[in-house]
């Protein structure tokens, strides 16, 4: 029997009839299992349209509103496509009066929060949130983990109205169960905007993961342990312990499987990996209430990484009628480890006034090693130069900053003063021997060796200070003024020494190629604004009128450079309901490095001269935006233009001898832009029975001028790029996703006055990733994956394909334990490559890239309620 689509249109009022109630949440259900098929919200005039609905199964409307009684309607469709219900009558419940028993409101709209019932979405058994989330309507989650509402980001994942591991919102959504939440609420991150100045546009999303009562205060968790060939493991931990007030989680996991290991249950995250990784991480988080007032959150993170890479890369420099080609083999190896404890201290000793203290310390050290192996040669001359470059690096780093802000809010509403102060404080050392031998075929090149030690020491203490004081004048209009200060000391010691070929020692100090530097910041900015708000339109017309001191020490026989700059920067923000359009003006000083007036010899082949005369680079920025969510057609449209126009940009003057030295010099030029096309269009359709399907189509242009100077020779170098990606989803119930992907990128590079070739070319690849679960408690995953790349050197690899799949079988009560069999690349023709120009120069790079292996991995969710 043929299947008709209708529409629903209604207006919903009080039991009056006279006031229209709008955020009321009207919500389409299944009479058979009272699963949701569509929802919506009132606008202002009460009024709601849903459109798109089949009459091939019998349905009723739910119509529920904070503070009146829940309205069930029985849908009688007839013939006729739209169903006009009229005016519908919603009824004021008494204070008293309580919920019916047993009545499921999918979704409800509380203020500026949806919150939807987790029992009114049906998933599989072992499900996590990750999956739960895609069942909920707005919310995409890609493949990678990616969560958007109504195409906004989501800054962050709370879980009971706590921070959880709130740097990774991931961490949540792929490791907490399905079955344990109650709801999920979704509201504007507005923790750092609590006047709401910022255009609802603008504005990011926070998911609210509240616990079923019974794991309120439980014990869960899951492991991960797997092993397979080539020596590759995985393993994966996480514990949540919670006692009343307190809840701590730890999470834990060591692998040797770069980019190529699961997420979730499917294949999402297989792709090239650079490089061989051997990775453990750890983390603690910890939450706690201190009374109604005092709220603590503190995360520790551990983090060690093994990197082992073997590198070839091929750079094309043209020079006039010159094209200079390098080809270099790299064997890299390094080891990392880094810790970091940050916190979140809150006190709210009121409703209008808070404390926030936000510090972070981290530290680690790297341990590095390198060795090349480099020819160069020229379309004349077959062989100019080969190189051998050894070198090791031993580096520490400490780094201490905090915010603490002071927010209080006045009588008069919208009247609210903020008082911030940021402190970094961040000092490293480091040491460098490289050994570096050169081999000349060409008269215009010396043969050299340089052995070399360089022991580095840098540190940055910046201490800031911000006032920002709101006044509303009317219900439109609200003046601001904001008050910054601001100090940054760097220092730079560089101390090189040879070696001594008597001893071995490094005793031979080369005061030539040793620097002490210091400079001293003062930055005072004052930032008036008028914000005009109303029906969606939102103004904001100000300035920052900076000063700025700067005295630089280069501690040598040259004089220090005392600075003075004074500016006016404009800004403009106009939002009016979709559309946004800005501008601001920015600067960027040298650093000091780029000002010292000496030449630094790195190799025989490279050296860089500094520049006094450097002058700041202005940065004009421009930006459109239009954002547009259609609930109705469950269609998302977004839309970014971005536009920045630089005066006295800092690019390099580069010479280049007829052997292939190269030596580098900052200088000041006019006349860089760049813009970047940022679109989306994403629309899901649902279908008869239980399939839905999304498109996505996702744009990344981008186009640039930069310039060069190369031998006394300018000229302009004109870059585009146009990506594409488009994405179609097949859902099928909890049975099938499939989500195949095209990803194209045509990019083109052009020269003006100088005579160098353009190049183009068009990278393609095709994704083809599958996930099913059937039968019962088995899952299958499959990704297949053809990358194409038609420009490249002679003897890197063109075209790739990547075959991986895995296969599960779930088991135990409530699918609690797993054991999965993983195959990554197949066919084991996995490669990392990559093709750009920049500058003069075209550069082809293939790395280290995992392999064909085989996992077999097991894993266990566990939980343990107090009942």
């Amino acid at each position: 029997m043929a299947q008709n689509r209708h529409t629903i249109t209604a207006i919903v009022t009080d039991s009056t009839g006279l006031t229209p109630l709008e955020l009321a949440t009207v919500v389409v259900l299944k009479v058979s299992d009272s699963s949701m098929i569509s929802y919506t919200i009132t606008d202002k005039t009460g009024a709601f349209t849903i459109r798109n609905l089949h009459d091939n199964e019998p349905a009723r409307l739910l119509i529920s509103h904070a503070g009146f009684e829940s309205l069930h309607i029985s849908l009688k469709y007839t013939n006729a496509e739209l169903l006009n219900l009229g005016k519908i009558h919603l009824h004021g419940k008494e204070l008293a009066e309580v919920n019916i028993k047993g009545e499921l409101v999918p979704v409800v709209i509380k203020k500026d929060t949806i919150e939807f019932n987790a029992e009114a979405f049906k998933v599989r058994p072992n499900a996590v949130v990750q999956d739960l989330l895609k069942k909920l309507p707005g919310v995409q989650v890609d493949r990678d983990g990616t969560i958007t509402v109504n195409g906004k980001g989501v800054s962050k994942v709370k879980v009971d109205g706590r921070d959880f591991f709130a740097n990774d919102p991931k961490i949540a959504t792929q490791n907490l169960d399905a079955d344990m939440i109650a709801k999920v609420q979704i509201y504007d991150d507005r923790e750092n905007d609590p006047d709401h100045l910022t255009p609802d546009n603008e504005v990011k999303k926070i998911i609210n993961l509240k616990f079923k009562k019974e794991f309120s205060k439980a014990t869960f968790g899951k492991i991960v342990a797997g092993a397979g060939t080539q020596d590759k493991y995985n393993l994966d931990g996480l514990y949540n312990q919670s006692i009343n007030n307190l809840q701590v989680s730890v999470i834990a996991n060591s692998k040797n499987l770069g980019n190529t290991q699961f997420i979730g249950t499917s294949l999402v995250g297989f792709g090239p990996s650079s490089g061989l990784n051997q990775n453990t991480n750890a983390g603690v988080n910890i939450n706690d209430n201190f009374g109604k007032t005092v709220k603590l959150n503190l995360v520790y993170n551990y983090a060690n990484g093994v990197y082992k890479n073997q590198q070839v890369t091929n750079t094309a420099q043209f020079l006039s009628d010159t094209t200079l080609t390098r080809n270099t083999t790299t064997q890299a190896h390094s080891v990392n480890n880094n810790q970091s404890i940050n916190g979140n201290l809150e006190w709210a000793p009121n409703d209008a006034t808070k404390l926030k203290y936000t510090p972070e310390l981290s530290f680690g050290n790297t341990n590095s090693t390198n060795q090349s192996v480099g020819t160069s040669f020229n379309n004349f001359t077959p062989l100019l130069s080969k190189s051998n470059n050894n070198s090791s690096n031993d580096g520490n780093n400490t780094n201490y900053q905090h915010s603490l802000n002071y927010y209080h809010s006045f009588t008069k509403k919208g009247e609210s003063l903020s008082i911030t102060n940021n402190v970094q404080v961040s000092p490293n050392t480091g040491k460098n021997i490289s050994v570096d031998d050169l081999q000349s075929y060409t008269a215009s090149l010396n043969s050299d060796t340089l052995n070399r030690l360089a022991n580095n020491k840098a540190g940055n203490t910046t201490v800031g200070l911000t006032a920002d004081y709101n006044y509303p004048v009317s219900k439109k209009i609200t003046l601001g003024i904001a008050v910054d200060g601001k100090h940054n000391n760097t220092g730079a010691d560089l101390f090189t020494y040879d070696q001594n070929p008597k001893t071995g020692l490094y005793d031979i100090f080369l005061t030539s190629q040793s620097t002490n530097l210091t400079r001293n910041e003062w930055d005072e900015d004052v930032h008036p604004r008028v914000l005009y708000m109303v029906n969606g339109i939102n103004v904001n017309i100000g300035f920052i009128a900076q000063s700025q001191q700067i005295n630089n020490q280069f501690n040598m026989a040259v004089p220090d450079l005392d600075q003075h700059f004074n500016y006016l920067f404009p800004s403009v923000s106009i939002n009016i309901k979709k559309f946004s359009l800005n501008y601001n003006e920015d600067v960027r000083q040298p650093s000091i490095n780029q000002l010292q007036p000496i030449t630094l010899v790195y190799s025989p082949l490279y050296s860089t001269t500094g520049n006094p005369d450097l002058k700041p680079t202005r940065v004009r920025n421009f930006g459109f935006n239009y954002n547009n969510v259609n609930m109705q057609s469950n269609m998302y449209t977004f839309l970014s233009v971005r536009f920045s126009l630089e005066s006295n940009s800092i690019t390099q003057e580069t010479t280049v001898s007829p052997g292939g030295a190269q030596t580098t010099m900052p200088v000041n030029k006019n006349g860089r832009f760049t813009t970047y096309l940022n679109g989306n269009i994403s629309k899901t359709f649902k279908t008869d029975g239980k399939w839905k399907i999304r498109e996505s189509t996702n744009i990344n242009g981008s186009a640039g001028r930069n310039f060069f100077e190369v031998n006394q020779q300018e000229g302009y170098q004109d870059t585009y790029a146009l990506p594409v990606t488009e994405t179609v989803v097949f859902s099928y119930d909890d049975v099938i996703d499939f989500e195949p992907s095209y990803y194209i990128n045509p990019a083109i590079t052009h020269y003006e006055l100088v005579k160098y070739p353009s190049v183009s070319y068009v990278q393609q690849t095709i994704s083809l990733p599958i996930d099913v679960q059937w039968p019962k408690r088995i899952n299958w995953s499959v990704n297949y994956t053809h990358i194409y790349n038609p420009l490249v050197a002679q003897g890197f690899q063109r075209q790739s394909n990547l075959l991986s799949f895995s296969i599960a079988q779930a088991f135990m009560q409530k699918d609690k334990g797993e054991i999965r069999l993983t195959c990554y690349d197949l066919l084991n023709q996995s490669v990392s490559s990559y093709h750009f120009a920049s500058a003069n120069s075209i550069y082809d790079i293939q790395s280290s890239a995992i392999r064909r292996y085989f996992l077999f991995t097991y894993s266990y969710r566990f939980s343990k309620t107090k009942k």
